[in-house]
């Protein structure tokens, strides 16, 4: 079933299989008795060495033709992408050579096999992308393990610097200078738990406790972590609708 051709010694085509002809659009007639690398046209659209021909060259004259090729005893197996079939598409090659003897242990000539493994190719490169795709939601699953167990810390100080605070400022009139520090304590405090709760929404950590709250300003709360994590390469716009009323 794979593309299969037999060159002689003299490099002449005695064997063109129904494979060949399918996969390169040439038909047996076209080659049998062809010699002068005519066997390579049909694949690379010139005459040049290929895989067969290196049976007896030093692996450094063919390395730099192929992505993958090895040598085992006096075979040569090989891939390499080849842009010419397809019309012009491309497809990935796997091919191994080998040469042939008669029965008094004489070389008279060689034989090519060649696969199409394109489609193989295309399923190896679509898990490669699954497996980098899972890596990526793993990264993104432990971030948010990690934001979640910093803001649940987090919100315990916030909850002590509040509650201090507070009883700080129950100790002062509300026109003392550090009345109106303590304020400013307390509001960058309490736009931290605001934060800190974005963060455990995030990290999905947040505990359940249903309210009403308006959509805008639940939106508008979240829209500065949302620039931070869209990047400066995409503009975020915010257009709030009128009367959009609450839910829970």
């Amino acid at each position: 079933s794979d593309a299969t051709f037999i060159r002689d010694t003299d490099q002449r085509v005695v064997i063109w299989n129904r494979a060949a002809e399918e996969m390169t659009g040439v038909e047996r007639h076209q080659l049998l008795g062809k010699g002068d690398y005519a066997y390579a046209v049909p694949f690379y659209g010139e005459r040049r060495p290929i895989l067969i021909d290196f049976l007896y060259k030093s692996d450094n004259e063919m390395a730099h033709l192929y992505s993958y090729i090895r040598r085992v005893d006096d075979k040569i197996y090989a891939e390499t992408f080849n842009q010419s079939l397809d019309d012009g598409e491309g497809v990935y090659l796997w091919g191994v050579a080998a040469p042939l003897y008669d029965q008094f242990n004489s070389r008279i000539g060689a034989i090519e096999v060649i696969k199409d493994i394109t489609e193989i190719k295309k399923t190896e490169k679509s898990n490669i992308d699954l497996q980098a795709q899972l890596l990526q939601a793993q990264k993104l699953e432990s971030i948010g393990r990690l934001a979640g167990g910093v803001a649940h810390d987090f919100n315990n100080m916030l909850g002590v610097i509040l509650g201090h605070a507070e009883l700080a400022q129950n100790q002062l009139k509300k026109n003392d200078p550090l009345f109106l520090s303590l304020e400013e304590i307390r509001k960058a405090a309490q736009r931290s738990v605001n934060i800190t709760r974005q963060l455990l929404a995030f990290a999905r950590k947040q505990t359940i406790a249903p309210q009403l709250i308006d959509l805008n300003e639940t939106v508008k709360g979240m829209l500065t972590m949302l620039r931070r994590l869209i990047g400066e390469d995409i503009q975020l716009k915010w257009l709030p609708g009128k009367n959009v009323g609450t839910g829970n």
